[in-house]
């Protein structure tokens, strides 16, 4: 096999990519990792806010920051999967795209 040929293959399969992305929707899978990943980070500064917006005192207040840093901590990792996702989509998306 040759280059040309290799090329061809090439862009035979970035073709074949593109139809299966434009297929699959994941145009509208990148918006809604986007819509997702916005929502979760909005999230985690709520959590934040009701955290250190607390003014009471004792185990229950001690008790309930901890609880809301917990998930201040669990939805940044949510956040970050979501970026990840959203990243990755997005970049197989506007690879398929271009051809």
């Amino acid at each position: 096999m040759g280059f040309l040929e290799d090329i061809e293959d090439v862009t035979g399969l970035l073709n074949s990519l593109n139809g299966f992305l434009r297929d699959a929707g994941l145009g509208n899978v990148v918006e809604e990792l986007e819509r997702l990943a916005d929502q979760a980070g909005r999230l985690k500064q709520e959590l934040a806010a009701a955290a250190s917006s607390t003014h009471w005192t004792g185990a229950a207040a001690d008790g309930f920051r901890a609880r809301a840093r917990q998930r201040e901590d669990e939805v940044a990792v949510l956040v970050a999967a979501l970026d990840s996702a959203h990243s990755a989509v997005g970049a197989a998306y506007a690879v398929a795209g271009i051809f």
